[in-house]
């Protein structure tokens, strides 16, 4: 598949996960792989977060565009819970959260198709090299926080985009650098600050209860 620059960004949860060690405790935490990839260049983003809830998907989904420094015009994520609400060949439920997400700014939710492979080869492709050179040097190592944790996989990061393909000369940086970065929609002067949606029933006293905060709200 050709991929247009700046058209699309394939983003998913990793299958294997990475740990961390809890200082008081002495066990071991696992830990959610979160994976980026632009569709023209290969430039890839990998973080490291708690859970697959919804608020650790979405902030990695916005770490990743500003690591990109720009907007593709979609994101294509699997059918995951934390992006859509329902599956569907043509028109997914996506979450209310993701879709505010996207709005703000400016670009589209695509999930893939399911039963669709080809929809999602790049992604996993991507998420195949990222267990090849992020995960197996970091195999020996003792992590005690997400954000130790994340340092050593953004250094490795670095030397994967900055490696040159196989059998060509310029690598992943290079080629966005070149053919990416300039499609790319401009960020927006803020960054998306994560909103909740909740569908509540009207008491009889005209308020909704928001039982996470305590309090009532009147409704008109």
């Amino acid at each position: 598949i050709d991929h247009k620059a700046g058209d699309k960004a394939f983003v998913d949860f990793a299958g294997k996960k990475l740990s961390i060690i809890d200082r008081e405790t002495g066990r071991r935490k696992e830990v959610e792989v979160f994976v980026a990839i632009l569709g023209a260049s290969q430039l890839t983003y990998v973080e490291a977060v708690e859970s697959q809830r919804k608020e650790d998907w979405i902030k990695a989904n916005d770490n990743a565009l500003w690591y990109f420094g720009g907007v593709p015009s979609a994101l294509v994520p699997d059918n995951l819970k934390s992006g859509v609400t329902k599956g569907s060949k043509y028109e997914p439920d996506i979450n209310p959260e993701y879709y505010d997400f996207a709005r703000h700014y400016g670009t589209v939710i695509l999930p893939t198709r399911p039963h669709s492979a080809k929809d999602k080869a790049l992604a996993e492709s991507g998420v195949n090299l990222v267990y090849t050179m992020i995960y197996a040097p970091l195999r020996d190592r003792v992590f005690f926080s997400l954000r130790e944790l994340n340092e050593a996989i953004w250094e490795l990061l670095e030397e994967h985009n900055n490696m040159p393909f196989q059998r060509l000369r310029f690598s992943r940086r290079q080629l966005f650098e070149e053919v990416e970065k300039s499609e790319l929609e401009p960020l927006p002067v803020r960054r998306y600050e994560f909103k909740k949606f909740l569908h509540l029933k009207v008491q009889f006293n005209y308020h909704i209860e928001l039982r996470e905060d305590r309090h009532y709200y009147s409704v008109p």
